[in-house]
């Protein structure tokens, strides 16, 4: 699988997603109703089945807040990984 110049910290993932889905009305439209494929594509690689990915809009009248994972007993380097603040390993079908 080609390297992904894709950044891999969370919150630069989110940024970049966000930023292409207003820019692009029909990957908005496909992000909202595939978002693990529509994910993949913008990432250049092909995400592991186990994982999850979930998109909601936000509207006037409706707020997303996401709760973290809880890292308390988790070692250091594992837990910045899953809070998205550390580069994560690339993600592959393999794992």
């Amino acid at each position: 699988m080609p390297y992904s110049h894709f950044p891999t910290q969370r919150h630069n993932i989110e940024q970049r997603i966000v930023q292409k889905a207003w820019a692009e009305p029909e990957y908005r439209d496909r992000l909202l109703a595939d978002p693990k494929a529509a994910l993949s594509e913008a990432l250049g690689v092909e995400l592991p089945e186990r994982l999850r990915v979930e998109v909601v809009e936000e509207q006037p009248d409706l707020l997303c807040i996401v709760v973290p994972v809880d890292t308390s007993g988790v070692p250091y380097p594992e837990a910045q990984v899953m809070m998205g603040v550390a580069p994560m390993a690339p993600l592959s079908a393999s794992r």
